[in-house]
C-alpha cells in the first residue's frame, strides 16, 4: 500500500538556493541563486510514502527488469530482491542513473526518489531511497509527516557536488611518482548558515576513479559525479552521491576524546589545555566564543556541539550525547596530503596525513589509511562564527570560515624521504581564509600529536592584505641586512581578494592591491610591492586587487627564485625580476606587461571588464632565434559565475626576454605600451584551426563566446590544457544556474588543436570544435591535476611504489602520465611519457 507523488512542477524557489545580495555574493554562489522569480520549473523527483510493505507489483518486474541499459555489470536483468516490492530499489536506480531524455540541449534529465515510512521503517525504503539518489524518511504522526515533506522539499533544492581538485600525494621515496590515493572535498549546498561537506577516499586507477571495488568506476559518465553503488575506502557501506554518508564525516572522534585545538593567546603549542576547545577551558570566554545574549546558547552546550557532541538531537534518536558526524563545507579548500614516512628505521609510504579546512572554520587532519580525524584546529577569529553555525537557520548570506588554499613546507632536510622532527625535518602547513577573512596561519605539524602555531599575520602586518584568496608560494630569495631563517625560505603572496570586486563595473581597490614577501619561519615581512612608498616597490599602477597565486620561477636552478607573474583584477599581467643578495629596495624591479581588461581604458564597458583570478601558467618554449616563455592566462568573473556582459578570452603571451634580468627603467618603458587586447598582432584564433602566429608577434587569443576560465591552465608536453565554465548549459529556465564545462588542449605555439578531442569527425583533418569537448561535471570544474603512476612490472598491474620497489629498467611498464578534473579523467592525448629536462640560458659560457 503506497503512494507516489510525482512532484514535478515547483516554483524556482522551491528547487534552488535564494538568492544572494550582491553585496555579499561569495564566489560560486550565484550557482545556486534562484532563476526568475515567476518561472515555474520542472524537478523530476516522486516521493513515495508508504504504511506497510509495497504489494501488487510482481506483475511489472519483468517490464522493469527488460529496460534497456537495466542490465547490471554482469548482465543480470533480473531484480536483486525477492518477494513484494522486488524490483523497487532498481527501478529508483534506473530512473536515477539514466538519462530520460536524449535531448542534449536538456542536460542530463534523471529522476530521484524520496522515501517516507509512515508509522512503518522498512528496510526496502532505505534501500530505494539510496539507489534512487534520494532520502528516506519516517514519520509516526501528521506533523511528522508533514516535517518529512519539509526536509524532502529542502534535500531538492540542495546540491551535491565538489568544486576543489583532488588531493594527491607525491611519493616520498621518489619524488617523479605520484602514488594513485584521491582525495576528494565534497559539500551539499543548502539555504542555511551550515553546509554539509565530507572529504573521501578513492584510487585512481586504469584511467578511472574507483572505491572499494577497484574494477568498477565510482563515478558516472552521465553525471560527472559519484554512482549510486559507489564506496569510498573509508566507508562501511555504499556512499554514492550522497555527501554526508561514509568518508571522514562519519570517522570524527566522540565529542569526549576529540582533539580540538584553538589559540588563546598564551601558548603556541595548540594540545596544551589552555587551547583546547572544552567546557572546562576557563581561557575560552563568552566574548570568544561570541555569546551573552538572552537567546544565544549556553557557553557549555555550545563548546559540546563544536566538539560533535549531538546536543540538539540533530538524529532524533532521543539521545543528546552521541556523536554528531557532520562536517563544515570545504567549498574551496582542496585537500593537501603530506607523507611523513614512517622512521628513519622503518620508512612507511603510508605514513601519511591529509589536511582540508572548511567553512565551518576548521582546519582537520586525518589519517589516510583510517579517515580518523587526528586533531582540528579552529583559529580564535572564527570561534565567533559558532553560534550561528548552532542556529543554523535560512540565511541568505554564506558563512565562510577556513576557505582558503593549504600550502606545505615540507623540509626533508637528508632526504631520506622521512619526516624526523628530531633531527630538524620540519612540516609547516600556511592556511588562508579566502571570505573567511584577512588572516594566514602558519601551523608547524612536525608533530601531529602536538601541532603549534607559528604565527599569523593580517591586516596589522599587512596594511593592503584583502580576504587571503592567494595561495603562499613556498620558495627561497637572499636579501641582504635583512635577517632570515637559516634555510632562506620565503612565502610569496598576492595581496588578496577586495569585495569592491562584488561589484559588476570596473573599479580600482584600496586592498588586496600588493604583493608580499614574508619570511615562511619568522612570518616577517621581508618585501613587498604597491602604490605607495610604504613598500619596497613603489608602483602607483598597481590598483587592482590581486587575488590570483604568483607564479614564481627559478630560471637558473639555483634554488632561488628569479621571476615573478601575476594578473589582476583590471585584467594586466605583471612581471618581476629577483635580484637575489641585493637590499630590500633592490631586491625587485618589475612592471605590467599586458593590459588586456579595463584597468587601462578610458571608458571601459562590462565587455572590456576581464578579471584575472587565477596565477598564469609560464612554460618555456625553445627556440632558435627567439626563444620565450609562454604566459598562459583565461578571464572570468568568478565573483559573479553566472554573469554574461563581459566578453573572456584565453591567452598564449609571449616574454621574449626569458632569460634577461631588466631595470627599473626597463619596465617602466614596457609598463608605458604594454601587449593590449587589441593589438593586431595579439592574433585572434577562435575561428581559424591552423593559425598563423608571426615571429616576433606578442602572442595569440581564443575568444571563448559565452564562457569563462574560471580556474589555472596547465601546460604539458607543448600542449595547453584549461577548462571553461558556460552559466547557461540549457536554453531551458529550468535548469537553475549549475552551468556547463568545457575541456580544451591546444598547441601551445598558435592554439591549434592537436587531437580529436570532441570525437567528431576524423583526426586527420582537424576543425575548430577540435580544441575542446564537453565535461559531464556541471557547477565549475577544478583546475586540471596531473598523475604520475609509479611503474609497473612488465605486462602486469600491480604498481611498483616506495622502499620495496624492485622494478628496474626494461623490467618495468612506464605507465602514461593521467589527468584527472574534479571526478572525470580527462582523456587528452600526453603522447609519449615525460623525460628529464634541462633549462639553460643560450649564449653563456659553461663553468
Amino acid at each position: 500500500s503506497g503512494v507516489f507523488y510525482g512532484l514535478d512542477s515547483v516554483g524556482a524557489d522551491g528547487i534552488s538556493q535564494p538568492s544572494v545580495p550582491e553585496s555579499r555574493t561569495g564566489p560560486n554562489l550565484e550557482l545556486y541563486a534562484s532563476p526568475a522569480a515567476d518561472a515555474v520549473c520542472r524537478k523530476n523527483f516522486i516521493v513515495l510514502l508508504t504504511d506497510g510493505a509495497p504489494t501488487r507489483d510482481q506483475g511489472a518486474n519483468a517490464l522493469i527488469a527488460g529496460l534497456p541499459g537495466f542490465e547490471d555489470a554482469t548482465g543480470n536483468t533480473a531484480c536483486d530482491g525477492t518477494g513484494d516490492g522486488a524490483c523497487l530499489d532498481d527501478m529508483a536506480a534506473y530512473l536515477f542513473n539514466t538519462d530520460l531524455d536524449d535531448n542534449a540541449e536538456n542536460g542530463i534529465q534523471n529522476v530521484s526518489t524520496y522515501t517516507i515510512g509512515f508509522a512503518v521503517d522498512l528496510p526496502i525504503l532505505a534501500t530505494t531511497a539510496q539507489r534512487g539518489g534520494g532520502e528516506y524518511f519516517t514519520a509516526d504522526n501528521v506533523s511528522g509527516l508533514e516535517e518529512a515533506f519539509r526536509d524532502i522539499l529542502r534535500e531538492i533544492r540542495e546540491d551535491n557536488t565538489t568544486f576543489a581538485a583532488p588531493a594527491v600525494a607525491v611519493n616520498a621515496f621518489n619524488r617523479t611518482q605520484s602514488l594513485s590515493d584521491l582525495y576528494l572535498a565534497v559539500f551539499k549546498a543548502d539555504s542555511t548558515a551550515h553546509w554539509d561537506g565530507n572529504l573521501k577516499k578513492y584510487k585512481f586507477l586504469g584511467n578511472q576513479i574507483v572505491g572499494v571495488n577497484e574494477t568498477v568506476a565510482a563515478v558516472n559518465p552521465n553525471t560527472g559525479f559519484f554512482n549510486e553503488n559507489a564506496q569510498s575506502f573509508w566507508s562501511s557501506e555504499q556512499d554514492g552521491g550522497i555527501v554526508t554518508r561514509g568518508g571522514a564525516a562519519n570517522r570524527l572522534p566522540d565529542a569526549i576524546t576529540r582533539n580540538l585545538y584553538t589559540f588563546t593567546g598564551s601558548n603556541d603549542d595548540l594540545s596544551v589545555d589552555v587551547n583546547q576547545v572544552l567546557a572546562s577551558n576557563a581561557a575560552l570566554t563568552n566574548a570568544m566564543l561570541g555569546i551573552g545574549a538572552a537567546d544565544d546558547p549556553e557557553r557549555d552546550v555550545l563548546i559540546d556541539w563544536a566538539r560533535g557532541m549531538d546536543v540538539l538531537d540533530q538524529d532524533a534518536d532521543g539521545d543528546t550525547t552521541d556523536r554528531r558526524n557532520i562536517m563544515g563545507d570545504p567549498l574551496h579548500s582542496a585537500p593537501t596530503v603530506v607523507v611523513y614516512g614512517g622512521s628513519p628505521g622503518s620508512p612507511d609510504l603510508e605514513d601519511a596525513t591529509v589536511y582540508v579546512g572548511t567553512n565551518d572554520g576548521y582546519l582537520h587532519a586525518f589519517d589516510v589509511t583510517t579517515g580518523d580525524e587526528l586533531f582540528a584546529f579552529i583559529p580564535q577569529e572564527l570561534l565567533q562564527n559558532l553560534p550561528t553555525l548552532f542556529r543554523n537557520a535560512d540565511t541568505p548570506n554564506k558563512t565562510y570560515g577556513l576557505d582558503g588554499p593549504i600550502q606545505v613546507l615540507r623540509q626533508d632536510l637528508n632526504a631520506d624521504g622521512v619526516i624526523d622532527a628530531g633531527a630538524g625535518d620540519r612540516v609547516i602547513l600556511y592556511v588562508g581564509m579566502r571570505r573567511g577573512g584577512t588572516n594566514y596561519y602558519a601551523i608547524d605539524v612536525s608533530r601531529r600529536e602536538s601541532p603549534r602555531l607559528l604565527w599569523q599575520v593580517g591586516r596589522s602586518e599587512l596594511p593592503r592584505i584583502g580576504q587571503t584568496w592567494s595561495t603562499p608560494i613556498v620558495s627561497r630569495a637572499d636579501i641582504a641586512n635583512v635577517d632570515q631563517n637559516d634555510q632562506n625560505t620565503v612565502l610569496i603572496i598576492g595581496g588578496g581578494y577586495a569585495t569592491s570586486q562584488d561589484n559588476y563595473g570596473y573599479s580600482t581597490d584600496s586592498f588586496g592591491n600588493a604583493i608580499y614577501m614574508l619570511d615562511a619561519i619568522s612570518g616577517n615581512l621581508l618585501w613587498s610591492a604597491g602604490p605607495d612608498d610604504a613598500n619596497s616597490l613603489t608602483l602607483e599602477d598597481m590598483n587592482n586587487a590581486i587575488p590570483s597565486t604568483v607564479r614564481v620561477i627559478d630560471l637558473n636552478n639555483d634554488t632561488f627564485a628569479d621571476r615573478m607573474y601575476v594578473g589582476d583584477m583590471g585584467g594586466r599581467v605583471w612581471r618581476f625580476d629577483i635580484f637575489n643578495g641585493q637590499d630590500q629596495d633592490e631586491l625587485v624591479t618589475g612592471g605590467v606587461i599586458a593590459s588586456l581588461g579595463a584597468a587601462d581604458l578610458a571608458s571601459p564597458t562590462m565587455a572590456d571588464n576581464r578579471r584575472f583570478y587565477n596565477a598564469p601558467d609560464v612554460a618555456l618554449v625553445p627556440r632558435d632565434s627567439d626563444s620565450y616563455l609562454n604566459i598562459a592566462i583565461g578571464s572570468g568573473y568568478r565573483a559573479h559565475p553566472l554573469n554574461t556582459d563581459t566578453d573572456d578570452r584565453f591567452y598564449g603571451l609571449r616574454d621574449y626576454n626569458a632569460f634577461a634580468q631588466l631595470s627599473q627603467e626597463d619596465y617602466d618603458a614596457i609598463s608605458a605600451n604594454p601587449i593590449r587586447d587589441t593589438d593586431p598582432q595579439l592574433v585572434e584564433v577562435s575561428a581559424d584551426a591552423t593559425p598563423t602566429i608571426p615571429l616576433g608577434a606578442p602572442g595569440w587569443k581564443l575568444s571563448v563566446p559565452g564562457e569563462k576560465v574560471l580556474s589555472e591552465a596547465r601546460t604539458f608536453a607543448g600542449t595547453v590544457i584549461f577548462t571553461t565554465f558556460s552559466p547557461t548549459p540549457s536554453v531551458s529556465a529550468c535548469v537553475p544556474g549549475r552551468g556547463s564545462n568545457k575541456l580544451y588542449q591546444v598547441n601551445i605555439l598558435d592554439a591549434s588543436p592537436v587531437t580529436n578531442l570532441d570525437g567528431i569527425g576524423d583526426s586527420e583533418t582537424l576543425t575548430v570544435t577540435d580544441r575542446s569537448r564537453d565535461l559531464a561535471q556541471t557547477g565549475i570544474a577544478p583546475t586540471p591535476t596531473f598523475l604520475f603512476p609509479s611503474p609497473q612490472a612488465a605486462g602486469g598491474t600491480e604498481t611498483c611504489e616506495g622502499e620495496g620497489c624492485t622494478c628496474e629498467g626494461g623490467d618495468c611498464g612506464i605507465p602514461t602520465p593521467q589527468c584527472v578534473i574534479g571526478l572525470e579523467a580527462c582523456d587528452v592525448d600526453f603522447g609519449n611519457p615525460p623525460v628529464r629536462t634541462f633549462w639553460t640560458q643560450r649564449d653563456v659560457d659553461a663553468l
